[in-house]
């Protein structure tokens, strides 16, 4: 079926179907998986990085890095969106298979059965465009595999915003002096040899 693990005695795998379109979806497995074949069909997986308080910042995977048994990701396929779905295998070991969740002292983490109700609600969820982590209701429910974020006590939002490889994409405000005798840089990384105006 679609949410079980299947094992032959040697490895094992987990299909499910794949958005196509570009948006971001969750994962959390219990036993490591080479991704490389999803990384060279297009798919990009991130990590938990860190948390703010109104910000869950994730960093893509290394060319060489792969899924580790109960840590929670996010992927996206990031070749030419469509509106079809593609089915994935993931595959590992069979005597590697854990019960064990991983929440990074932060409660980013996941599930390995279905949640709904009570057992959802007051968690965060990632939404399609994987911009914001949306605090789920009672009506809300999660599938087996698929990752959420719970907010240490004193901290309760409606939505987190998320952060995508740590860029910079902008200058919020600035301060110092007047610019004499230091170096400046653009949002490239370069350095500007002459003030821009």
């Amino acid at each position: 079926t679609q949410y079980s693990i299947t094992a032959d005695g040697i490895d094992c795998s987990y299909t499910r179907a794949a958005y196509l379109d570009g948006g971001y979806e969750s994962i959390v497995l219990p036993f490591d998986a080479d991704i490389t074949a999803l990384k060279n069909a297009g798919f990009v997986f991130e990590k938990f990085e860190t948390i703010t308080e109104t910000s869950i910042r994730f960093v893509e995977l290394a060319e060489d890095e792969n899924l580790k048994a109960g840590v929670a990701y996010i992927f996206r396929y990031t070749g030419a969106p469509s509106a079809e779905r593609m089915e994935v295998t993931f595959t590992g070991r069979h005597n590697q298979i854990t019960d064990a969740l991983d929440n990074n002292s932060c409660g980013w983490t996941g599930t390995f059965s279905a949640m709904d109700g009570s057992q959802i609600a007051g968690k965060y969820i990632l939404n399609i465009k994987g911009d914001m982590m949306q605090k789920a209701g009672s009506g809300a429910s999660l599938s087996p595999y698929h990752a959420y974020l719970e907010l240490p006590a004193g901290m309760n939002m409606s939505r987190m915003k998320v952060i995508h490889n740590a860029l910079v994409t902008g200058i919020g405000n600035t301060t110092g002096s007047n610019g004499e005798g230091e170096r400046m840089y653009n949002l490239s990384g370069l350095e500007v040899k002459e003030k821009q105006y």
